[in-house]
């Protein structure tokens, strides 16, 4: 079965949960990382309340670049509370994004880097937002990376450069495409998943956003992560039960996920 590494279930579109995991279910999708990192720390809260009532759903908990200008004393007590909590997995998405500029750069440098400590302190695992922001992210995690060679760091939704994509293989990071493999201009990024260990990928959706054909300009569920997956053995020329199980492994492997 596979996993979705990264999906936002806080949406009205998926007020109705058994139906979210019923439609899932029904195409071989049977585990979901919900990500908390938008409307400062609303999302991260009901994100864990979601979690928290659902088997097979954990959370994450962290600040979106966008709103790095939210980010206070308060709001990373709270974090730190609430990154306590058993059914939280990691600290994210978190990151730099120039392209919108919600928050000003060296502002979300700054929270970029707090919330990298906190998910040092505890011990766990960083998904990475990043857009038309490489090289201040590179050298951030470059940085990071020199003091804490253990730490585990996920790109999400990646749709940066074949550079960004050997620097993530460089610090032993993993890897994680959406829906955008799918699109008729991502050559690209389709060339990135080529080039990329298997041990190292995972898939997602990022739904509601990013849906992948043949489902374009309808609400993205975490059900159509098969048909990442089904690029993703297109691409890499190896079977779809070959990427769902080894997915599965690096996903739980990353999140350190007490499933089988």
């Amino acid at each position: 079965m596979l996993i979705d590494s990264h999906c936002h279930l806080n949406y009205k579109e998926y007020a109705l949960m058994k139906e979210v995991k019923k439609k899932a279910l029904e195409m071989g999708v049977d585990t979901f990382i919900a990500i908390g990192a938008s409307d400062g720390l609303k999302s991260c809260y009901d994100t864990l309340e979601i979690a928290k009532n659902e088997d097979n759903i954990f959370a994450t908990v962290g600040i979106h670049p966008h709103d790095a200008k939210l980010y206070t004393d308060d709001v990373e007590n709270e974090l730190n509370k609430l990154a306590l909590e058993e059914k939280v997995v990691a600290i994210g998405e978190i990151g730099l994004d120039y392209y919108y500029e919600h928050s000003p750069k060296d502002l979300q440098i700054e929270v970029f880097k707090k919330q990298l400590n906190i998910a040092k302190k505890l011990n766990l695992a960083i998904i990475i937002h990043t857009r038309d922001a490489e090289e201040d992210t590179i050298k951030v995690l470059s940085e990071f990376k020199k003091e804490n060679k253990d730490a585990k760091i996920l790109f999400h939704c990646f749709s940066g450069s074949q550079k960004l994509a050997d620097f993530a293989i460089s610090i032993d990071a993993y890897i994680s495409f959406s829906g955008i493999i799918t699109f008729k201009k991502a050559d690209e990024i389709r060339e990135i998943v080529k080039n990329t260990p298997m041990e190292k990928v995972l898939v997602e959706t990022d739904s509601p956003y990013l849906t992948p054909i043949p489902f374009r300009g309808k609400t993205n569920h975490p059900a159509y992560v098969s048909y990442v997956a089904k690029k993703v053995s297109e691409v890499k020329e190896i079977s779809e039960s070959d990427v769902i199980k080894i997915t599965r492994e690096n996903t739980i492997n990353f999140f350190g996920l007490n499933i089988k």
